[in-house]
């Protein structure tokens, strides 16, 4: 296997572990009874983009997705984004075991890419 193509494999499974932490932070904290305040809503009154973000999430995984927008606008989009997200990593580490893709990673990487891309396009065309 060629050195490019494992760092890509490694920076996969780091995209991987970090899609998993951060789908089972919403569950960890409600769970737990943790209760963080926004620093940014104390200092300036004002709820950030993100307020009501992990409640939200927790809310698209008991499939409630309309709770879920009315806490917070963004939070379906990033849940479908989070799944997405992991679902992909796992069949590209997966994909990288065929020939094809190990002497020609770079179709590999375009493809990531491409959905990235495609994942942030559609999030600032409807949230701005």
């Amino acid at each position: 296997m060629t050195s490019p193509l494992k760092t890509y494999l490694l920076a996969n499974k780091m995209m991987l572990f970090i899609c998993i932490c951060i789908i089972l932070y919403p569950l960890i904290v409600i769970l737990f009874s943790i209760n963080i305040a926004c620093q940014y809503k104390l200092l300036y009154g004002i709820p950030c983009r993100s307020c009501g973000l992990t409640r939200g999430l927790f809310m698209c995984f008991k499939g409630n997705f309309i709770k879920a927008n009315f806490l917070n606008p963004q939070s379906t989009f990033i849940f479908i984004s989070l799944i997405t997200q992991l679902l992909v990593r796992m069949f590209l580490i997966r994909l990288s075991n065929f020939k094809l893709f190990v002497k020609s990673y770079k179709r590999l990487f375009i493809l990531d890419i491409t959905i990235l891309l495609s994942l942030f396009v559609t999030n600032k065309y409807f949230y701005g």
